[in-house]
């Protein structure tokens, strides 16, 4: 039987398209082909047409500090997200993660809540992309690997440094995740245990993410009175581990600290 040959697999038509380049406003169609953008502007017929009736079309969001590592398994349909416009999430962050877990309670509680009710299985990334990718969720989840959780996992809340065998435990965790596809390695030194931690732990740590082209990113030790300290902390980590450095949440708390933000 004969059956008809389209140029393009979808259009969306008469949109008004946002391609955020900072370019203007513009109204015209799109077509997809493969799963990629082919064309915009006057596109050939479909396979599957769809009228946007003058309503705006834009890339996707990317929403770069998320803590949804949970949310993937127990709403893979992530509508409090799809609702905003975001279609990837960067999970992990402020040194909390699902992986690595060892499906115990203090395993559990070493993510940080973030799994708190949700019967795993996993113990690595691999396992758990595994897991999430059953769920068939609606957006993209990019992960961290958290030295809360690692720190966690090998030496429980102990205030003290690492012994040379649980830093090489840590390190191995944070490696295993970079290889199988972590984007970086997070921290947050201001809280528990991470707070228990010297600054030349964290460079350790971060090391083993650098030769994955991965990102170091925290939320510092201090946001308030010692704000410029903890930059300078954040800083001194990216430059000894040579690693590309993110601050979560750059802010200076309390009234006698305004002003510090510019000065940082």
């Amino acid at each position: 039987a004969f059956r008809k040959v389209f140029m393009n697999d979808f259009n969306i038509r008469n949109a008004r398209i946002i391609d955020g380049s900072g370019g203007p406003v513009r109204q015209a169609d799109l077509a997809i082909k493969d799963h990629r953008i082919v064309e915009i502007g006057q596109v050939g017929p479909a396979e599957i047409e769809l009228d946007a009736a003058g309503n705006c079309l834009a890339p996707g969001l990317i929403d770069t500090h998320a803590h949804d590592d949970g949310a993937f398994l127990k709403h893979p349909d992530m509508t409090f997200k799809l609702s905003q416009g975001v279609t990837t999430v960067v999970n992990g962050n402020c040194g909390f993660s699902a992986i690595p877990m060892d499906n115990s309670a203090e395993g559990i509680k070493a993510s940080g809540g973030i799994l708190t009710g949700i019967e795993s299985g996993f113990t690595d990334l691999e396992g758990y992309f595994k897991t999430v990718l059953a769920r068939k969720p609606a957006i993209n989840n990019m992960m961290l690997v958290g030295h809360n959780t690692v720190r966690s996992l090998v030496m429980g809340t102990q205030r003290r440094a690492p012994s040379d065998k649980e830093l090489s435990t840590m390190a191995g965790h944070v490696e295993k995740a970079m290889e199988q596809g972590a984007c970086g390695f997070s921290t947050g030194l201001i809280y528990r245990p991470g707070r228990y931690s010297e600054t030349e732990e964290v460079i350790e740590l971060a090391r083993k993410a650098q030769p994955y082209g991965g990102l170091y990113t925290t939320h510092m030790r201090n946001e308030g009175d010692k704000l410029l300290e903890a930059i300078d902390e954040a800083l001194t980590i990216g430059r000894e581990a040579n690693i590309h450095t993110h601050i979560s949440h750059h802010k200076a708390a309390g009234k006698q600290n305004w002003g510090k933000v510019k000065s940082s």
